[in-house]
């Protein structure tokens, strides 16, 4: 019996799923203050450097797509994602140390999103390495 044949593999499968969650973590909080009166403001990525993420997030959907199109540079724009997250989640935890407020969800997913484009797209070019 023939197995059937997939669609994308395991690497590329990583990639796009991290690159779609990189994109819906822009609008996740990215950050709450609590001011005096006790008065929460919520900070998504959408205020900030998320424009950047929700762009790099979208430009390796549509390379990861594409058959042709180089890896490395969507192993660029995961290490930008990541790197993003990772500054600003120590802006915002530098800031909650001095006024009362948490990181939110959206940063860790930020950084974890940028980390699962970069690991996935290095399986996808390992896998086509070995089968060369």
């Amino acid at each position: 019996m023939e197995h059937p044949r997939h669609i994308y593999s395991v690497g590329k499968a990583i990639a796009l799923i991290s690159s779609f969650v990189l994109m819906i973590a822009t609008m996740l909080p990215w950050g709450v203050i609590t001011d005096k009166t006790g008065q929460e403001s919520i900070i998504t990525g959408l205020a900030g450097d998320g424009k950047i993420t929700i762009v790099l997030g979208a430009m390796s959907v549509i390379l990861l797509i594409l058959k042709k199109a180089p890896h490395w540079l969507v192993i660029i724009f995961g290490l930008m994602a990541m790197a993003i997250g990772i500054i600003d989640l120590i802006a915002v935890m530098g800031v909650t140390k001095t006024a009362l407020g948490y990181v939110g969800s959206g940063l860790y997913a930020t950084a974890i999103a940028g980390l699962g484009i970069v690991v996935g797209t290095l399986i996808e070019i390992f896998k086509k390495k070995r089968t060369i």
